[in-house]
């Protein structure tokens, strides 16, 4: 049976961290959106002194292919 975690939280707070511990941990696989959000440029829209949440919507729909081959292959 395959599983994911998400962890999320604000940039800066630890998630990146505490997301490779646990996938190490529990022998799976990070998939993080810090660096696709620099990629696509994604960080560079903002919104109330924040990314946009648009941003973040973009890249959970940039990731969500290769997740799922994840998640099939386990």
């Amino acid at each position: 049976m395959s599983y994911y975690v998400i962890v999320r939280g604000p940039m800066g707070s630890g998630t990146t961290t505490l997301a490779r511990l646990l996938a190490k941990r529990l022998r799976g696989r990070y998939v993080g959106v810090d660096a696709l959000l620099r990629q696509e440029g994604l960080d560079q829209q903002w919104e109330g002194g924040y990314i946009a949440q648009k941003s973040f919507l973009r890249a959970n729909a940039l990731l969500a292919p290769a997740a799922k081959k994840l998640l099939r292959e386990g």
